[in-house]
């Protein structure tokens, strides 16, 4: 039998600068304990780390490749082991890789944490970090966030209280979109939905502000010293300015037009308004548009007697809605009294000419429009007559009993009437 001596003197043989043996193995298979040993790097070799991405969102991975050159500036042989180290996140689908063509390559795998991970590469006594060097830096998660824009949608709630949809976007230092980087909310009034999340891989992170004041959010991206910070401020809008009255001298008598005074204005810092509209309470309404003024006039003719709530609704380009209410109480129509009275109520002769007068109490508010005079003689041409005035005169040619009316309108279209008979002979 061969010695194991002989047999390995017989073989090709070198030893790494590294001090490690390394055999030529091929064609002594058939020896027992021929093992192959790692190789390494040699002395004095040179490791250089590079990575296609410096920025990673948690759990994210990069190609992290290790370049080994021999100090006669060669790449080092195939098969050279490189071990991977970081202080961040895990290698895939390990820690070691071999070279080939002086290249060795793994998978770097962020995890969750972000932080900044720092890789460094070794062989032997060779490595990436040679005193006084860097390890290659990857930024992951919030560490890798550059920059955090705020917005909110709407910017505005109702001084009753609403909800804005409060949005962070994450970039990098570069200005592209940061996905996977988790983003902390804070708000000093109302509440949040949620006060963490993670970027979507458009870069935006949400919460739900509820509020009833002014508030101000702030999203926070990073720890440690890379903390990168945004805020916003959702606003209350203020209330229109409304009031409902009667005008002054108004009537609230039915039948008759009785006007309101509206006030409608926006308040300082307010929005502009959309709508508005009036209710009368008795079954009516009308729609005023987006008119604004401090004394708008609005009339109305109620039919009926009775109490009723006039209400006016306003509304701003927000959807804030504020009214006003007035209770108005409609007195029933008071009657016009008219006094009728003819200048003699007998006569023997005729013709005869008999001057009639009607006198008129109207109610309060109220004027004669006009009076209208039936005579009671059909058989005149002139059996009728409309006068403005109370006076009239009429020629009875025939002998007969008459009987006069006089009817009275109102301006407002109320009415009375009064009779009275005479007797010509």
């Amino acid at each position: 039998m061969i010695s194991r001596s002989r047999a390995l003197s017989a073989f090709p043989h070198r030893w790494t600068s590294g001090g490690l043996l390394v055999l030529a193995c091929a064609g002594l298979l058939a020896l027992s304990g021929c093992n192959k040993v790692p190789l390494f790097a040699p002395t004095s070799s040179t490791i250089t780390l590079s990575a296609p991405v410096t920025v990673l969102p948690v759990n994210g991975t990069t190609q992290i490749t290790a370049t080994v050159i021999s100090s006669a500036g060669q790449a080092v042989h195939d098969g050279t082991t490189v071990t991977f180290t970081s202080t961040l996140g895990t290698f895939a689908p390990g820690a070691q890789a071999q070279t080939k063509g002086g290249v060795a390559t793994v998978t770097f795998v962020a995890g969750s944490q972000s932080g900044t991970a720092s890789i460094e590469a070794t062989s032997g006594t060779a490595t990436s970090v040679p005193t006084g060097g860097t390890a290659l830096q990857i930024k992951i998660g919030g560490a890798a966030a550059g920059s955090i824009s705020v917005n909110a949608n709407p910017t505005n709630v109702p001084a009753s209280g609403g909800s804005s949809t409060i949005t962070a976007t994450v970039l990098d230092v570069s200005g592209n979109r940061l996905g996977g980087v988790p983003v902390t909310f804070t708000t000093d009034a109302g509440t949040l939905s949620n006060t963490a999340a993670t970027t979507d891989a458009s870069g935006n992170a949400t919460t739900t502000l509820t509020t009833t004041t002014a508030a101000k959010v702030t999203a926070t991206a990073g720890g440690g010293t890379a903390v990168t910070t945004g805020t916003v401020t959702v606003n209350v809008t203020a209330q229109p300015t409304v009031s409902v009255a009667l005008s002054s001298g108004t009537s609230t008598v039915a039948g008759n037009t009785t006007s309101f005074t509206l006030g409608i204005s926006t308040a300082t810092g307010g929005a502009a308004i959309s709508s508005s509209t009036i209710n009368f309470g008795d079954g009516t309404s009308q729609s005023l548009g987006s008119t604004t003024g401090s004394s708008i006039a609005v009339p109305h003719k109620y039919s009926a007697a009775g109490s009723y709530t006039v209400i006016l609704t306003v509304t701003d380009v927000t959807g804030q809605t504020v009214t006003a209410s007035l209770p108005v109480t409609i007195s029933s129509q008071a009657p016009i009294n008219i006094t009728l009275s003819a200048s003699h109520s007998t006569t023997t002769t005729h013709p005869d000419t008999v001057t009639f007068t009607a006198t008129v109490t109207v109610p309060s508010g109220a004027a004669v429009d006009h009076y209208s005079w039936n005579f009671g003689d059909s058989s005149s041409s002139n059996n009728t007559a409309t006068t403005s005035g109370g006076s009239t005169s009429h020629v009875y040619s025939s002998a007969g009993t008459y009987t006069i009316s006089v009817t009275v309108t109102a301006v407002d279209g109320s009415t009375g009437t009064a009779q009275l008979q005479i007797s010509v002979s």
